[in-house]
């Protein structure tokens, strides 16, 4: 590319014209791809951490979000500290809310604006990112507009209480965007004096810090930053390059080191086996294996979108020899040739992508420390981002003269994602389409087969509901304590054919409206559930001992009664 012809792409990249044009294209394309998703309902932690969190219903719990955990105001003693997501789904509740008394509309309506907003925000960043750091502006767009409408990131959007997901990326990428030069290249080279300079990282690391206070995953930060700074330095083999970045490596280290005493040992999803549960925390290499295993799972569900499905069920490798470690052993050392290969120069933007992808989804291969879920659709968001720009770039190379010829490619890309997502929002619409979904590809359904038994309860279809409990029952070992007590208390409500309220939840009332139509039989079979719910997860069962008090109060044993609600009180009063 010649001085003339960059001299214009400088100018083009200035023009007010394309930077309105560009963006509203990007967000055009999402608002299309995700015009699917209004309909679908809370799901899982939608219904914990969103609809029934007691912080969202009194002006006074946008206080408590910033002293406690984003479980605490749904009941549950778990969760991670992420009060700015938080706060943003505290004044979207009451928004929505009011908008809902006025109009009748939905309570979910404004939690899926929030999402998609900050996807089609975080396209235009992802581009506004490429673009100041000298990718080309056409290469920028391509990988922008194909990262914004892929459907990889549909559970990252359409899951409503994944906001901390999009939160954290949004924070991200201002950040690096603040210690990039203000205007874009001049002739393809960066304004070195005007890139993270002093002034710039303490502008980031004010961004880095609501980052971190969205999600965990922030803490990789620093590391994005250094391979922003590899990709633009001239001097990008010297160590000394990266002494600048010094003030946000000691924030994410001093991060690290107040959130260790608050790191929780999750049981995997999918792996049921407590023996092989042990085997994955407590060997580094055996999480190593495993974090290679997933590699061409990703790579496949990157390249071609197809069959994505929430709960994944992947298995632990114990070695190496096996076909998915090997594969994924073979991916990481081409991609330390690619990077030994170029020494900084040949094949930049394929390496700053790859640089990108390493950092960013360092927190999610468990090597480190164990995680819940062995591989997740969701934990893609970030690291493609750099990788598109990456791969976006190096295409642009090989397309060079044939702008017409690239322009149809990516048009063509592009309208088959936005259809591939479209469809995809729509597995999500309630639990009933996701389960099925997740059934069809093989996914672990041993945990959402007890929301399936409730979705099963609101069509009243009690016998299918309960064979799904006894089944699910039957399969859980004792180490899923809490879950099996769940599914226990769900299954004494199918004896008396109890409805959840608004198609979820289980009240005192709606216990009481179903006994009138109970038999005696099936009354004792489910205070024997209930009981077993007890026995399971005594300082759990909150619930099953209102229930119980119902049932006897029904029966005129006020006695029992009052004691089940003595020691409901009790339990609730220790929780708090």
């Amino acid at each position: 590319m010649n001085d003339g012809i960059l001299s214009k792409y400088a100018k083009e990249m200035r023009a007010p014209g394309s930077f309105w044009r560009d963006r509203t294209l990007i967000c055009l394309a999402v608002v299309l791809s995700y015009a699917s998703v209004w309909p679908n309902r809370f799901l899982f932690d939608d219904i914990l951490l969103i609809r029934n969190n007691a912080f969202f219903r009194t002006p006074a719990g946008l206080l408590k979000i910033f002293f406690h955990r984003n479980g605490d105001g749904g009941g549950w003693s778990g969760g991670f500290y992420r009060p700015v997501p938080m706060a943003a789904h505290f004044f979207i509740y009451w928004f929505s809310y009011q908008l809902r008394a006025l109009l009748d509309t939905p309570l979910t309506l404004g939690f899926h604006a929030l999402n998609i907003a900050l996807q089609a925000l975080n396209g235009c960043l992802l581009l506004a990112f490429g673009v100041r750091a000298g990718f080309n502006r056409y290469a920028a767009l391509a990988a922008a507009l194909l990262w914004a409408v892929h459907p990889l990131h549909t559970e990252a959007v359409a899951y409503m209480s994944s906001t901390p997901e999009l939160m954290w990326s949004t924070f991200c990428l201002l950040g690096l965007i603040t210690l990039l030069p203000k205007e874009a290249p001049v002739d393809g080279v960066v304004d070195q004096a005007d890139a993270f300079t002093p002034r710039k990282i303490k502008l980031s690391l004010v961004l880095f810090t609501l980052a971190l206070l969205s999600k965990e995953s922030a803490v990789v930060f620093p590391a994005l930053a250094t391979a922003t700074l590899f990709f633009i330095s001239k001097d990008r083999l010297r160590l000394s390059t990266y002494a600048k970045t010094k003030p946000l490596w000691i924030l994410s280290f001093l991060y690290i080191l107040v959130i260790a005493a608050f790191i929780l040992r999750f049981s995997l999803i999918g792996t049921l086996d407590p023996a092989v549960e042990r085997l994955y925390q407590t060997h580094a290499a055996v999480r190593v294996w495993t974090a290679l295993a997933t590699l061409p799972t990703y790579a496949r569900l990157i390249v071609w979108p197809e069959s994505l499905y929430f709960r994944r069920a992947f298995p632990v490798f114990a070695s190496p020899w096996n076909a998915p470690s090997l594969l994924g052993l073979f991916m990481v050392c081409a991609a330390l040739l690619q990077m030994a290969w170029g020494r900084g120069k040949r094949g930049l933007a394929l390496t700053f992508g790859l640089l990108w992808f390493a950092a960013a989804q360092s927190p999610n291969t468990g090597i480190v420390t164990p995680i819940d879920a062995l591989i997740s659709e969701h934990w893609m968001y970030m690291p493609t981002m750099g990788l598109f720009l990456g791969i976006a770039e190096s295409f642009s190379g090989i397309l060079r003269g044939r702008r017409k010829a690239g322009v149809l490619l990516v048009a063509a890309m592009t309208s088959a994602l936005c259809v591939a997502t479209f469809r995809q929002n729509m597995v999500w619409r309630n639990i009933d389409t996701l389960y099925k979904n997740i059934k069809r590809n093989h996914g672990s359904l041993i945990i959402i087969n007890g929301d399936e038994a409730v979705y099963l309860m609101a069509q009243r279809q009690f016998v299918q509901a309960r064979a799904l409990l006894q089944s699910s029952i039957a399969a859980l070992p004792d180490s899923l304590a809490p879950d099996k007590a769940g599914m226990y208390q769900t299954l004494g409500l199918t004896w008396i054919h109890v409805i959840p309220k608004d198609r979820w939840e289980f009240t005192e009332g709606t216990v009481r409206e179903a006994l009138p139509k109970a038999t005696p039989a099936h009354i004792a079979k489910a205070v024997a559930d209930l009981e077993n719910s007890i026995r399971l997860a005594p300082r759990g069962s909150i619930w099953s001992h209102k229930f119980l008090a119902v049932i006897y109060d029904y029966q005129g044993d006020k006695k029992k009664a009052a004691a089940e609600r003595a020691i409901a009180k009790q339990l609730k009063t220790e929780d708090q």
